[in-house]
């Protein structure tokens, strides 16, 4: 009557079974069955883990219930989310506890000095959590609040790696991206006799003899957005080489941006919207992104006093 209730209410409802399916004729129709034959706690955790798309469901049935239930009816559903994340001891994964305590010291003395107002640490191995803490607080601000474990930090030059690296490489993967072509394939723009030698590889290496950094911002910062792009990417292709194309690695933000622009130009989609789809979307990193929105803030912990541009601090923003 309880599941017939919630049925007529428009709810859908799913039965999971934890003994054997027989019990599982008498239910009234409803939007799914699940059937363990076993009330054991692994087959508990099995069924949370199929419900909530952590494991694929395949099985089928080894009888037949009703006629709409036959002997071999079965749906398949595919793994929407990776496998959850569990703690053990150092020791089961080959790791030692006095070690992972020591790593701690360390962090606590780094807050004692001031090297950072707080930290959090995650050590895993094998897909286990050895060590998972937070350490100080958020900022040197005597009232700001403590470090916690899910707290979100400004991934800043890591952007390089997470985003457009994995981008260049989908691309590449899909017959999208050449890395071997001159970047002037791509980027017209860039013209000269050395420029046009940069390849696709050598801005991925650092290899493009492209300018480090230039201060962009304090040039083209107050723009709107379109004209300091168009500005910045005016002004990148036009600065001289460092290097000759290839011969010497020297990290580059200058060159990740002309990467930056090669892959919107490829997919014909905005960086941002391209990382949400294909890399955060599909491993379920639900709280990784560009421009994070208002409401979590409270749980971003600010980068850095600014004093020399915005004279304040950046907090949940590009810096």
């Amino acid at each position: 009557d309880w599941i017939a209730t919630w049925e007529a209410a428009g709810k859908s409802v799913v039965v999971a079974s934890l003994a054997d399916p027989w019990s599982l004729r008498a239910v009234p129709k409803a939007a799914g069955l699940v059937t363990t034959y076993d009330p054991s706690p692994a087959s508990q955790l099995a069924v949370a883990a199929a419900l909530f798309g952590e494991s694929a469901i395949g099985g089928r049935l080894p009888v037949s219930l009703a006629p709409r239930w036959e002997l071999g009816h079965g749906l398949a559903v595919d793994v929407r989310y990776g496998a959850p994340l569990s703690p053990v001891e150092p020791e089961e994964v080959g790791l030692s506890s006095e070690g992972l305590e020591r790593a701690g010291e360390i962090l606590e003395q780094g807050i004692r000095d001031r090297a950072m107002p707080g930290a959090v640490a995650l050590v895993m191995r094998h897909g286990k959590i050895a060590l998972q803490r937070s350490w100080g607080r958020m900022s040197y601000e005597p009232s700001a609040p403590p470090m916690k474990v899910d707290t979100v930090f400004d991934l800043a030059s890591l952007t390089k790696v997470i985003v457009t690296t994995t981008l260049s490489m989908l691309q590449s993967e899909r017959g999208n991206l050449n890395l071997e072509l001159p970047v002037s394939a791509y980027l017209p723009e860039l013209v000269g006799e050395e420029k046009s030698q940069i390849t696709v590889a050598d801005l991925l290496t650092h290899s493009s003899g492209i300018l480090w950094w230039s201060d962009l911002y304090l040039r083209h910062g107050d723009l709107p957005p379109e004209e300091a792009r168009r500005a910045y990417l005016e002004e990148i292709v036009a600065l001289p080489l460092e290097s000759v194309p290839g011969t010497e690695m020297r990290y580059s933000d200058l060159g990740i941006l002309l990467l930056g622009e090669i892959l919107e130009r490829v997919t014909a989609t905005p960086l941002d919207v391209a990382a949400q789809r294909e890399i955060f979307d599909p491993l379920g990193m639900t709280e990784t992104r560009f421009g994070p929105p208002a409401e979590l803030l409270p749980r971003i912990a600010p980068t850095e006093l600014d004093s020399e541009w915005r004279g304040r601090m950046v907090h949940g923003e590009v810096h």
